[in-house]
């Protein structure tokens, strides 16, 4: 029976780590796959919105799945504040490596974009921080 608890209890965490690992390969492939052009954008600066998207999905994503591994992401404010800090630095530089990879895959590296990456895990990480407070 002391099993059955221990798999229950990894289950939520191997479903958050599969989540993780399937959208950052499929955020890589989308990113890094010979230059997709839209025929027509009616939205300027349409390619802006998708990385802030795609970047606030990754954090919270990142953030759901810390808090599988440690069950919480609260262990006192300063333990908080350190893992809220390797969480954004994480993801921000993923960003820059993604940007900076991207010229071998014909595609174009674009400050703009990391900065929207960096504002979609800013505001993802703020939003998490509000349902996941430090106790």
């Amino acid at each position: 029976m002391a099993n059955s608890g221990e798999s229950n209890l990894s289950m939520p965490r191997r479903l958050a780590y599969g989540c993780l690992a399937a959208y950052w390969l499929v955020m890589f492939t989308a990113t890094h796959w010979p230059s997709v052009r839209f025929a027509e954008q009616r939205v300027t600066h349409l390619d802006k919105i998708f990385h802030f998207s795609a970047y606030a999905v990754l954090m919270v994503l990142l953030v759901v799945a810390q808090r599988a591994r440690r069950g919480d992401l609260a262990n006192g404010a300063r333990s908080w504040l350190a893992r809220w800090g390797v969480l954004f630095i994480t993801v921000a530089a993923y960003a820059a490596f993604d940007e900076l990879t991207q010229p071998y895959f014909r595609r174009d590296a674009d400050f703009y974009d990391w900065v929207a990456d960096l504002a979609g895990a800013t505001i993802a990480a703020i939003a998490c921080a509000r349902w996941f407070p430090p106790r």
